[in-house]
């Protein structure tokens, strides 16, 4: 038999599926509520899945399902089957580019941990293991934000700098453009100088060139 706790009915939207019968009512509320309020916080989809079936192939239809469920988007799953010791957590690609490979590994290695504890029921150990990956991926959100506003006045300061001394350069290249075509209209004029006469000079005379302080002048 099916359990389905979701807001919907939709395959899409239904985020805990119990085929094992391990979940109570009142339990599969508390997990569903747990997953609309990751989803809500952290952006994250947490899917909750037993299997009733003893398949050695779980693992490929924790993925597949995982896929069927959330698409692209970035998603967890926590499933289990009969005969299993552990949990398995399959997690979408885009959860790995959202955070760290480390802390992901970190996080659903606690996840698991409730599971190896022999002293609580199988109900108490999905409501650990839930519990653990709802609080952790907020947790993994938040962070993820407050690092990205620290590094959100640096990338601004660097685009201003950037337009700053693009425009410093634009302004530096029309100036040379400016000058360079003011000096080929330039024109020099010598300025009317004069000369002293001398009686018999066909073209007077007077001091004309002076090579050195220590030569005497040429007059012609």
């Amino acid at each position: 038999m099916l359990f389905v706790w979701a807001v919907t009915s939709s395959l899409a939207t239904a985020r805990v599926r119990d085929e094992a019968g391990i979940f109570t009512k009142d339990l599969g509320a508390q997990i569903q509520a747990r997953t609309d309020e990751c989803l809500e916080q952290s952006g994250v989809a947490l899917h909750v899945v037993t299997f009733a079936d003893l398949d050695d192939h779980l693992e490929t239809r924790s993925v597949k399902l995982l896929k069927q469920l959330s698409g692209d988007e970035p998603a967890v799953m926590l499933a289990f089957g009969w005969g299993m010791d552990t949990p398995l957590i399959k997690i979408s690609p885009s959860l790995g580019d959202r955070f760290a490979v480390g802390e992901l590994t970190s996080l659903m290695a606690d996840a698991r941990r409730p599971f190896s504890d022999n002293a609580i029921t199988l109900s108490q150990k999905f409501d650990a293991g839930s519990r653990v990956l709802n609080e952790g991926l907020i947790a993994l959100e938040k962070k993820r934000q407050t690092l990205e506003s620290r590094h959100f006045p640096m990338e601004l300061f660097l685009s201003l700098a950037a337009v700053v001394l693009g425009t410093a350069l634009l302004l530096w290249v029309a100036l040379l453009w400016l000058q360079k075509g003011a000096a080929r209209h330039e024109k020099f004029y010598f300025p009317d100088v004069d000369v002293e006469w001398r009686l018999g000079a066909p073209f007077g005379g007077g001091l004309m060139v002076q090579t050195s302080a220590n030569k005497k002048p040429d007059r012609r």
